[in-house]
């Protein structure tokens, strides 16, 4: 079993986004939002984490447009809006660092050749 599997649906109107039905593994959560009356598209956007221990995907899908709007007066409507869509993000404990783990040993540039304990350069006689 995954440790998310969400969908929200949002409802973009004259007005902006107004956020819909939320459905957590299929189920609604609280109460159902029916599409306004004057909205011009219906969005969902689902969010899947297979771990708690990896990132999350987003994928947004396009479930209805008004047939009484064209195309190019949704894309007008959605412009002037920023879009609502939670998006994907890297695994949760990317934020956090092991304590246990060493710092990383600074590397001698290449042109350098390590000098070794007993070992003398001939030339510096």
């Amino acid at each position: 079993m995954s440790a998310d599997n969400w969908r929200q649906e949002y409802h973009l109107t004259p007005n902006g986004w107004i956020k819909g039905t939320d459905r957590s593994y299929g189920h609604v959560q609280g109460d159902p939002v029916e599409r306004p009356i004057d909205a011009v598209e219906t969005w969902e956007e689902h969010i899947t984490q297979s771990s708690i221990y990896s990132e999350t995907f987003s994928h947004k899908k396009l479930l209805w447009t008004s047939p009484a709007h064209s195309q190019e007066v949704r894309d007008a409507i959605k412009a002037g809006f920023r879009e609502p869509f939670v998006g994907g993000s890297p695994p949760p404990l990317d934020a956090f660092r092991r304590s246990s783990r060493r710092p990383a040993k600074a590397r001698q540039p290449a042109d350098e050749t390590p000098s070794l304990p007993g070992l003398e350069d001939e030339n510096s006689n």
